[in-house]
C-alpha cells in the first residue's frame, strides 16, 4: 500500500483540525460533522470535511455528492488527494471514504501521520478540517483524534449512548492525556436536558479519569433533521430557522476562535433578532 501518493508534497500549513467521536453509533455524529462544517464555510472559514470512517464511507451519501475516486485510492497510490477531494454545498471540499475494505481498518500509525501531513499539503489550504470518524472505539478513532487539535465527543442523552460515550473519552485520554476534549449532547429535549447529560459525564470523567469535559454545545431533537437527511441535505441549508440548524451554527462560533477568524459582524448578521435557544459553557 502507498500511501505516499504520485507527487511530491508542497509545504505543509498549519491547521485547525477537529475530530468528531461518539462511541456508539446512530446518536447522529455524521450530521453534526456535515452541518458543522456548513456552519463553519457560511462564516467564510475554509473547510475540508474527511470521512474518516475510512471503509464505510456515508458523508458524501449525507452530503448529495459523487466522488469519482475517495480515500481508497490515494491509500494504493492511485491517485493524489487533490484528485480525489470534491466540492460539496458552501465550497466545503469533501475528501470521501471507501466502501468495504477491511485493508483500512488495519491501518499502520505510521499511515496516519502520513495522511496528515498529505491533507496539510492540500493545494487550495483551508483553516479547518472536520474529520467523522467512525463510531466505536477503534485504533482508527483514537489515532486521527490524537493528531487533531481538539476531538468533539458527540453522545445522545439516552443511557446506553452516555455509556459509549465515556467509553470513547477513557480511550481518548489514554491515548493522548493533553487532547482537548468537549462535549456535544445531540438530540436534547431542552438545554436543561443537556446540561444533565453533561454533568453525568464531566462527573464521571473528573472522578476517574481526573479531567474536566466542557460542554461545547447542544443541539435539540428536530423532525427538520431527518427529513432533510432524507433528502440528502444538511438541515442547515434545508431548513436554516430550525430550532437545530441555529444551535450548530452556535457551535460553530465556539470553534472560530481557534482559527483566527473574525466573527462578530458574521454572528450578528444571523442572529439580528436576538434569538438564542442555548449557550455554550467554555
Amino acid at each position: 500500500m502507498n500511501t505516499s501518493g504520485r507527487k511530491p508534497p508542497r509545504a505543509r500549513r498549519p491547521c485547525f483540525s477537529i475530530a468528531l467521536a461518539s462511541g456508539k453509533g446512530g446518536v447522529g455524529k455524521t450530521t453534526i460533522a456535515a452541518n458543522l462544517a456548513m456552519a463553519l464555510a457560511g462564516f467564510g472559514t475554509r473547510v475540508t470535511l474527511v470521512d474518516g470512517d475510512l471503509s464505510l464511507a456515508n458523508l458524501d451519501v449525507l452530503l448529495g455528492v459523487i466522488p469519482e475516486r475517495t480515500i481508497e485510492h490515494w491509500f494504493f497510490g492511485d491517485a493524489t488527494l487533490d484528485e480525489i477531494v470534491v466540492e460539496g454545498p458552501r465550497g466545503v471540499r469533501v475528501v470521501a471514504a471507501g466502501s468495504g475494505l477491511q485493508e483500512l481498518t488495519q491501518l499502520p500509525e505510521a499511515a496516519f501521520d502520513r495522511l496528515f501531513d498529505a491533507l496539510a499539503c492540500l493545494e487550495d489550504p483551508s483553516d479547518v478540517l472536520i474529520f467523522d470518524n467512525a463510531a466505536g472505539i477503534g485504533t482508527q478513532v483514537s489515532e486521527i483524534a490524537a493528531r487533531s487539535s481538539r476531538a468533539l465527543l458527540v453522545t445522545w442523552p439516552e443511557p446506553a449512548a452516555l455509556v459509549d460515550a465515556y467509553a470513547a473519552l477513557k480511550v481518548l485520554a489514554r491515548r493522548k492525556p493533553e487532547l482537548p476534549v468537549g462535549l456535544l449532547v445531540n438530540g436534547a429535549r431542552s438545554e436543561q436536558e443537556a446540561r444533565r447529560v453533561h454533568h453525568r459525564l464531566s462527573t464521571a470523567s473528573e472522578r476517574f479519569l481526573g479531567r474536566r469535559l466542557g460542554l461545547d454545545g447542544w443541539v435539540p431533537d428536530d423532525r427538520a433533521v431527518r427529513e432533510a437527511a432524507i433528502d440528502q441535505r444538511p438541515v442547515l441549508l434545508a431548513e436554516p430557522m430550525a430550532p437545530s440548524s441555529r444551535q450548530i451554527e452556535l457551535l460553530a462560533t465556539h470553534f472560530l476562535h481557534y482559527v483566527g477568524r473574525p466573527w462578530g459582524a458574521a454572528v450578528g448578521e444571523r442572529w439580528s433578532e436576538g434569538t438564542r435557544t442555548g449557550e455554550i459553557v467554555h
